[in-house]
């Protein structure tokens, strides 16, 4: 099957980058031919060369691309065979509700075969209303080209709490409330963009070549600012007593329901995870034996002193998780998922 992926920036660091890496390794893993096209690229000419099987959209690309992505261009695109999967991850949101969004995708919904998203079904229902279209929740997975069970590096074996992550605004709450407190009583690994004034400025340089449409000089850029690699975070899941994760909230403190890479990543390395609750979770972890996910940031200091002091109960939640994820969510998983759908029509 010939695949078309969609992604403003494959050099970024944003969620969308590692996402799209993961489906690249994976479609390829499974057999199939994997095709980019980004912002930079001449969308008519490159898709009409290629005559993908499945085109994978992500709503937001298709904002920001709405001369190059024109109604009839897709439609042409599906008379040619072409389905074409849209995810609305970031595309709809009930707390940025702008109506010209609203209207594109009013527009288009008609064109996509599948809208998908990995935001928890209760928080997607006002949109299904909305549009008259079912949204296919596929959570995040882990991608295990990356992300597999490894040994302890003895560089992070004294990390009590290891966190990986950048520093958007959307989570400063969180941060201050969870992950910073940790700080002052434990050993503490953190990694990611969004720290410090050389990311700073590094950031502003990467978004200037951007708009510069210099591609070699942003990929340059970006890579400066990774603070860890992938192989060496795998290591780092692995080594630490306890791997933390935080989601997103909307302003007036509701879950956004979104799972994250980092909730698969973590026991995909064979590391043990604490987390905060997002709605959604038990659809693929048994809380409490595969996971530990708390609600309160009482519950959540609680656990984490009760956690380091007994190795034998993460160590057992941990195997649990890690052989979870294994059996159920990697991006290889999600990749047969989706050519399934895609074949089913």
């Amino acid at each position: 099957m010939k695949v078309l992926y969609a992604i403003r920036n494959p050099y970024g660091l944003g969620a969308d980058r590692w996402i799209y890496d993961g489906y690249k390794n994976a479609f390829l893993a499974e057999g199939h031919q994997f095709y980019t096209i980004t912002e930079l690229d001449n969308f008519q000419k490159k898709v009409y060369e290629i005559k993908p099987d499945l085109f994978l959209l992500d709503f937001c690309f298709l904002e920001k691309n709405v001369p190059k992505l024109s109604y009839d261009t897709l439609l042409n695109l599906k008379k040619e065979g072409t389905k074409i999967f849209c995810s609305t991850d970031a595309g709809l949101d009930k707390e940025n509700p702008q109506e010209k969004r609203i209207a594109l995708f009013r527009k288009y919904v008609s064109l996509f075969d599948l809208c998908f998203s990995s935001n928890a079904p209760e928080t997607m229902s006002y949109f299904e209303g909305m549009f008259q279209k079912p949204i296919y929740f596929l959570p995040h997975s882990a991608d295990t080209a990356i992300y597999y069970p490894d040994k302890p590096d003895p560089r992070f074996s004294d990390c009590d709490i290891a966190f990986v992550g950048s520093f958007y605004t959307q989570k400063k709450t969180q941060f201050e409330q969870l992950l910073l407190p940790l700080l002052n009583k434990h050993r503490v690994c953190i990694y990611g963009q969004g720290r410090g004034l050389k990311d700073k400025i590094l950031r502003v340089g990467g978004g200037i070549t951007r708009r510069l449409k210099l591609p070699f000089l942003m990929k340059a850029i970006n890579s400066a600012r990774i603070t860890i690699s992938p192989d060496d975070e795998r290591k780092l899941y692995a080594s630490a007593a306890i791997c933390v994760n935080i989601h997103e909230y909307y302003n007036d403190g509701a879950s956004k329901g979104q799972s994250v890479e980092r909730e698969f990543k973590v026991p995909a390395s064979g590391g043990f995870q604490i987390s905060d609750y997002c709605i959604g979770m038990e659809r693929y972890f048994e809380l409490g034996r595969e996971i530990v996910a708390v609600k309160t940031p009482e519950e959540w200091f609680k656990a984490i002193d009760y956690y380091l002091k007994n190795e034998k109960a993460r160590k057992e939640i941990q195997e649990r998780g890690t052989a979870r994820v294994l059996k159920e969510h990697t991006r290889r998983h999600r990749v047969k998922e989706l050519v399934e759908i895609c074949r089913r029509g």
